[in-house]
């Protein structure tokens, strides 16, 4: 979400860039949100709290659809918990997704444990900007937990690096989950 972590606004371009399918929110009356296609030839339209995003002809990417979230915060814990921006428009979101959800985090602001309730929904990574690797779903805080190659680089050119590496990992489980689900009796 350009604007609301690192590199957002360029790391959107570059996937683009890339050939990647990106989505960013839309938010909806009733303090809804709904995910629409970006594209950089498609101007993005002012909306509330001053951010921009796709207008309603752009087209609407389904949840189920949707292998990969960069979910945005202002901070992360280790065990994958944010504190938003106050409005609940991800965690409703989230809720309904299956889609691997990934924060992105500057490293100092990485802590121990955030307060949380009952609504809210862990990401599944976190990713520092020194690409440190927090996976909540097993405690240990290490890029080889997930067969990570030390990324070179600087800013968004580390992200970019980390995501593809990311997104291949999470394609390759949903193929052999997939794979096992048809094979099982």
């Amino acid at each position: 979400l350009p604007g609301t972590h690192p590199g957002g606004g360029q790391l959107v371009r570059q996937l683009a860039e890339r050939g990647k399918v990106v989505g960013l929110p839309r938010m909806l009356p009733g303090r809804g949100m709904e995910v629409r296609g970006y594209a950089s030839d498609r101007p993005l339209v002012p909306a509330a709290f001053g951010l921009l995003e796709p207008d309603e002809q752009a087209p609407l990417l389904e949840r189920a659809a949707i292998d990969l979230i960069l979910v945005p915060g202002l901070c992360y814990d280790r065990e994958g918990y944010r504190l938003g921006f106050g409005g609940g428009y991800y965690d409703r979101w989230l809720a309904g997704c299956s889609g691997w959800k990934v924060g992105l985090c500057r490293a100092a602001l990485l802590q121990d444990r955030l307060p949380r309730g009952p609504y809210d929904i862990p990401v599944d990574l976190v990713v520092t900007m020194g690409c440190d690797v927090a996976c909540p779903a097993t405690p240990a805080t290490a890029r080889q937990d997930w067969g990570l190659e030390d990324p070179t680089g600087q800013g968004d050119d580390v992200f970019l690096q980390v995501m593809d590496q990311i997104q291949t990992k999470v394609l390759a489980l949903k193929e052999t989950v997939l794979a096992l689900g048809a094979t099982a009796p």
